[in-house]
């Protein structure tokens, strides 16, 4: 009876004094998503939204609204892009191989637009401080493939939330078909496209021109305030790389340079 009396003591000892057991360790955490850096500023606060996003570019902003789809090809070179899309059923879509200096482009504004597009072909680069404006219902806006963008160009395709009516009729009339560049054209530095134009394929647009209205023909230059065709006929090249040896191109530079030269040398 001792015994077992100083056994169940001791068994009473054991239990106060001992040392508690460790806590279970806390179960892992779960990976953080992966996030991709060419869109990690990109804040999608949109519902169905599609997005996809190809390399050497980074794109900061914010999508709101339904059904929108933004599609961006593989940059030529390193580029920056600041997009704004509010409303449904938007579409942005950039090539491949372009190249954009923290363009920036918006859909909507603080009012929402709708069912608006806005496409950039393959191949076209835009210079710093260039902006496209989608602000109205239904917008269009077409820059072709190939384009070179100056710097501090403005396309405006509309003018929400600011609205326009016929004081007679009450008609609205901040109306448009789309604004529309084609493939190959030189957009020159400060210039302004507004909401009714077109420019034609291989056209060149001096800087500072305000295009107003749809032009027709090729190859043209078009300047002045409001814009007019002051020369026809042009061929561009966008560099000395692009030109063919032995080319009337080549041969062309090389008179020139001869003249050049020649004047040069001899002074009157």
């Amino acid at each position: 009876m001792k015994r077992d009396k100083k056994m169940r003591g001791l068994k009473r000892l054991w239990f106060f004094w001992r040392k508690p057991e460790p806590p279970p360790p806390p179960a892992p955490e779960p990976p953080a998503p992966v996030v991709d850096p060419a869109i990690a500023e990109l804040v999608d606060a949109g519902t169905d939204t599609v997005i996809e996003v190809g390399a050497k570019i980074r794109i900061k902003g914010r999508i709101t609204g339904n059904r929108n789809r933004l599609i961006v090809g593989d940059a030529h070179a390193a580029s920056t892009l600041t997009i704004l899309i509010n409303g449904d059923d938007n579409v942005l879509e950039l090539g491949r191989g372009c190249i954009t200096k923290d363009t920036y482009i918006s859909i909507g504004n603080h009012v929402p637009a709708s069912g608006c597009s806005v496409t950039v072909g393959s191949g076209t680069s835009f210079e710093p401080q260039c902006k496209i404006l989608a602000p109205n219902h239904g917008n269009i806006v077409r820059i072709g493939s190939n384009c070179l963008i100056s710097n501090t160009i403005t396309f405006r395709a509309g003018d929400s939330p600011h609205l326009i009516f016929d004081r007679e009729t009450g008609e609205y009339l901040d109306r448009t078909e789309g604004l529309f560049i084609g493939d190959h054209v030189w957009v020159g530095e400060r210039s302004y496209v507004t909401k009714r134009a077109t420019v034609p394929d291989g056209c060149i647009v001096a800087a500072c021109a305000v295009v107003t209205k749809r032009f027709d023909e090729t190859n043209t230059v078009l300047a002045g305030n409001p814009a007019k065709v002051v020369k026809h006929n042009v061929e561009w090249v966008r560099n000395r790389t692009k030109i063919a040896p032995g080319s009337v191109h080549d041969e062309a530079l090389k008179r020139f340079r001869r003249e050049v030269s020649s004047r040069a040398k001899d002074p009157e």
